[in-house]
C-alpha cells in the first residue's frame, strides 16, 4: 500500500482531521458528563446548556492544548508525518485531538468560570 503524501495533503488531514475527531469526542463526552452530573441544590446549570460555546471556542482550545501533553502528542504525529512524507503517523495525532476532545468540555466550563 501507498501511504506516501505531499506535505500540504498531510497538514490539511491532520488540521481537518484533528477538528473534526475533536468535536466528536467533545459531543460525546458533553452528553455523557449532562447524562452523569447530579446538579447541586438551587443550581440551575446543566451541562449541556454551554454546548454551542463549547463547540465555537474548541479551535482555541486546541491552540491552548499545546501547553498539555495531548497537544505535544498531536504535535509529534504532524512533525513525523511531514519528515516522513507519510500519512500513517497523524493517527498518532488523531489520538491527541480525540483525548483533548474528552477533556475539553470539562476544560472550557473551568476556563469560563461557569
Amino acid at each position: 500500500m501507498k501511504f506516501s503524501a505531499s506535505r500540504k495533503k498531510i497538514a490539511f488531514v491532520w488540521l481537518v482531521g484533528g477538528l473534526i475527531f475533536s468535536v466528536l469526542a467533545s459531543l460525546a463526552s458533553m452528553f455523557y458528563w449532562d447524562y452523569t452530573y447530579l446538579p447541586e441544590p438551587n443550581v440551575e446549570w446543566q451541562p449541556i446548556n454551554d454546548l454551542v460555546g463549547m463547540v465555537i471556542l474548541l479551535p482555541f482550545g486546541l491552540l491552548l492544548s499545546v501547553a498539555m501533553p495531548w497537544g505535544w502528542v498531536s504535535l509529534v504525529g504532524l512533525l513525523a508525518a511531514l519528515w516522513l512524507k507519510d500519512i500513517r503517523p497523524i493517527a498518532f495525532s488523531l489520538l491527541g485531538s480525540i483525548y483533548f476532545g474528552f477533556e475539553w468540555p470539562k476544560w472550557f466550563v473551568g476556563l469560563m468560570g461557569i
